[in-house]
């Protein structure tokens, strides 16, 4: 099952959800596509800032325009994931991806980054919008993620979505010869080295909300 294939196919208007920021006016989510109006910038602002904030990404390497945008470009052909931009038609304030499971009929969101500083509560309100999407545009009934247990303020922020802890585990770090890394989830732990690090894995479901 391609689960976003149907909304990649539709006209880029098509796919715009609107989100109002009290104090802040109108924004909206937009899926990122090859006709997005400014995809030069947008990607060249991921690329910067994925730099700035690596060490918040479960993998950890020299960021560059050639590479984010190939990055996208895969996400854009790819029908089980897909890509918001959050713009207000202005300018861009971050991303928000999802990644559909097969294996377990579960969807995955990630690629969480902030371009600037942006209107308080966008990135929650974001979230709670493009869940509420998901469930009801998809028969998938749980959304999940992985993060850093001592990023707090990423932690607050899912929680404030509804997102509940399911379980703890235990990431390898595995470095390369050019300067980038790489956390493992256990089961790899022969690739790894001995560092460690705590992931929490959250879960929103679909009748909690």
């Amino acid at each position: 099952m391609n689960v976003f294939s149907k909304f990649k196919e539709a006209k880029v208007n098509d796919l715009k959800i609107p989100i109002t920021i009290s104090d802040f006016g109108n924004y909206y989510i937009g899926a990122v596509s090859n006709e997005m109006d400014n995809l030069n910038n947008f990607i060249e602002l991921a690329s910067n800032w994925r730099e700035i904030y690596k060490t918040s990404f479960f993998s950890e390497f020299k960021q560059n325009i050639q590479g984010t945008k190939s990055w996208v470009k895969n996400l854009i052909e790819d029908d089980n994931r897909i890509l918001f931009a959050l713009t207000n038609d202005q300018e861009f304030f971050g991303h928000i991806g999802f990644e559909y499971i097969p294996s377990d009929h579960i969807i995955e969101i990630g690629y969480i980054l902030r371009f600037k500083d942006n209107p308080k509560g966008l990135i929650t309100t974001s979230i709670q919008t493009l869940s509420s999407w998901i469930f009801n545009e998809t028969k998938v009934k749980t959304i999940f993620l992985n993060v850093f247990s001592c990023n707090i303020k990423a932690i607050k922020i899912y929680e404030n979505c509804g997102f509940v802890l399911a379980r703890k585990k235990i990431f390898y770090l595995k470095s390369f010869n050019d300067g980038s890394i790489l956390w493992l989830p256990k089961h790899e732990e022969k690739l790894a080295e001995t560092v460690l690090q705590e992931i929490y894995e959250m879960h929103l479901n679909k009748c909690e909300r």
